[in-house]
Order: C-alpha cells, then structure tokens, then sequence
C-alpha cells in the first residue's frame, strides 16, 4: 500500500490550530504522562505516578498561565500609562483588566485543586481512590483553563500590540501631532524627526500610532508621535462609547489619536490644510481644533497651516509646506519655545481666510 503523503488533499479541510487553552492542556498532559513512579508496593507506585501527573501538570498549567500575563505586569502597575491607554482603546476600555484579573484567579483555582487532591492522595488507601484523584484534577483544572480560553487569546493579541506600538519615554518632552487625514501630518512627523511613517495622497493613510526622535533647538530631545487622522461628527452622546469624551464620536483607528493626546505630556501640534485636498473645508478643521481645545484646556496647542505651496491665508499661524521646506525652521523654533516655556495665555482659535498665493 502506497504511503500517504503528508500533504492534505484539495478537498481535505485542513486542521484549525487549537485553541490557547487547548495548546496548554495538551501540554501540561504531555509532560505529564513522561513522570515515572517509585515505591516498593503496588499501592506505593500508584501514589507516587498520580501526584507526580498532578504536580507535573499542574505545574505546567500555571507556568503557562504565567507566560500569558506577564508581558503586562508592569502595565498593571501603571508602568506606562500610555500604553495602557492604547491597549484600551484597541482591545475596548476595561477588557485587558478584566482578562488579566480572571486569569490570575484562574491560577489560584489551580493551586487550590492540586493541594487539595494531594491531601486526599495522600490518605489513599485504594487504588481506585488513588485514580479518582487524578481524573478530578484533570476534569477540574481544564474546566478552569476552558473558561478563560477567550481571556487567552485576548492576552496573546495584546501582547503583539504591546510589541508593535512606540515605546515612549515619560521623562522626555513630547509633540502630538494631530489634524484630519491627508492634511500632512506624516508628512510633518517626517520632516521634523527620525520616524518614516508611510505617506500617501490619500486620506487614512495611518493606521497606528508611531514615533520618531528629534533634536528640538541644541540640547532638546523630542519625541514626535504621528497619528491616526480626527474627523469632526455630529454629538451623539447618547450613542457614545464609555470612556470617550463627550460631543465627538470616534472610530477604532480615530481613538488611538484621542488616546496620544490624553495620554501623553508635551504639547499637541494641530495640522490645518487651507488648501482643502486633504478633503475636508477649512471650517471643519477648526471646529475640531476648538472642540479639542475645549476638552483638554490644560495642553498647549501649536496650530501650522500646511501646502503653503498651494493656497496661503493671511492669517497669524505658521505657514508650513513640507514640499519646498518652507517654515519648517519657524515650526521647529515654536515647538522649542512652547516645550521649554510656560503655557500660553488662551486665546480664541484664529479663523483664516482662504486666499490665492501671489506667487504661484
């Protein structure tokens, strides 16, 4: 008979991966069924194989367990508060607690039915009590590791988050640079330091938080953050989600943006495009640049006029265009005084008037 190959047929569905409380249990019963026993007498032999098997793969399931939270150790302990927020608003507010919590006492149910059943083993005196010890911690610690399969899997795509966003550094100074999409934020980010966010003539181009560095004046390090584009909608506070602020209704990506400005020190950076091909009117954008105002009157607000290049107004914002450079020495010289400064006195958002550049 010809062997078969190991290459599933066309019409073959190929295996689904287990689950993650399935690739711990099949784990955990695996070392376990390597232990061997001592003892003189049968019954002796018996003990000692069980609460070996038990030991052992309890043992594993808690190391596991363990694997899982640890990346977020630290996070509990409100290491970052920062990254806390960005898990939080891509996972949903509160579940990466609840997750973390719900494990934790998922160990300690383990820990209570392995001392529990070596008690009893250890008063055995019948092989079929003996054997019964182990098929009730068995039954009962995967029971345990079931109900927190989807509390797993949370953690395991936490964890790839957790890898994947910027590491921000609390003790530096921090520019936030926000706008509606396609005004040039990237673009900005870019031209003012190390990062290489991808940029694109469409809007939406950024998905994800990213970071670069950069030398603001002679002596100060920066953190410049690009972000996810903000788009003003109607107030729907009775449809908001719990946890954003009230009067702006925000999508997944859109909250990452909100969460870099609630969760950052330094001063946010406020992208304009007077020239509209971003794809939104003047108006709209600065109704969401006083919106923000309102929500956080604590941060210090640097508002640029980008796409000089294409439409210039005669307002007193800086005027950048990170096509020709032009203003980019005035931007970086702003952002300097603004992070080494005190807070400005508040001031009403200028409104500028579109008009045609004499020089083109």
């Amino acid at each position: 008979m010809p062997k078969r190959s190991g290459t599933p047929r066309p019409d073959e569905t190929p295996e689904a991966p287990p689950t993650p409380a399935q690739a711990i249990l099949d784990l955990a019963f695996a070392r376990a069924a390597k232990v061997t026993a001592s003892g003189k007498t049968r019954l002796e032999r018996a003990r000692s194989l069980t609460g070996r098997k038990i030991g052992r793969a309890g043992g594993m399931m808690l190391r596991h367990l363990a694997i899982a939270r640890s990346p977020f150790r630290e996070t509990e302990e409100s290491y970052n508060e920062f990254m806390v927020r960005v898990l939080e608003a891509r996972l949903g507010q509160g579940r990466l607690e609840r997750s973390l919590r719900r494990v934790r006492v998922a160990e300690e149910r383990i820990v209570r039915f392995r001392a529990e059943e070596t008690r009893r083993l250890s008063k055995s005196g019948e092989l079929p009590q003996i054997r019964n010890s182990m098929r009730r911690f068995y039954g009962r610690a995967s029971s345990v590791i079931h109900e927190v399969d989807e509390d797993l899997a949370l953690l395991a795509a936490a964890r790839v988050m957790l890898r994947e966003s910027p590491h921000l550094e609390a003790d530096k100074p921090t520019v936030v640079v926000v706008g509606y999409p396609n005004v040039g934020k990237s673009s900005v980010v870019t031209e003012l330091s190390s990062a290489s966010p991808k940029v694109a003539p469409y809007p939406f181009t950024t998905l994800r938080v990213s970071l670069g560095h950069a030398e603001i004046g002679p002596t100060l390090h920066t953190q410049v953050m690009d972000t996810p584009g903000l788009v003003m909608r109607p107030d729907r506070s009775s449809e908001t989600r719990s946890g954003l602020p009230p009067g702006l209704e925000y999508n997944a990506v859109e909250r990452e943006a909100v969460t870099a400005v609630e969760a950052t020190r330094g001063i946010v950076l406020f992208v304009l495009d007077p020239s509209g091909t971003c794809g939104w009117t003047l108006e709209e954008q600065t109704r969401l640049y006083e919106r923000l105002q309102e929500l956080y009157p604590t941060r210090k607000f640097v508002v640029a006029e980008n796409k000089v290049d294409l439409l210039r107004t005669d307002s007193p914002n800086l005027k950048i265009s990170c096509t020709t450079g032009e203003g980019l020495p005035e931007l970086t010289q702003a952002l300097e005084q603004e992070l080494g400064g005190s807070p400005r006195r508040r001031e009403r958002p200028v409104m500028p008037k579109p008009r045609v550049s004499k020089d083109r």
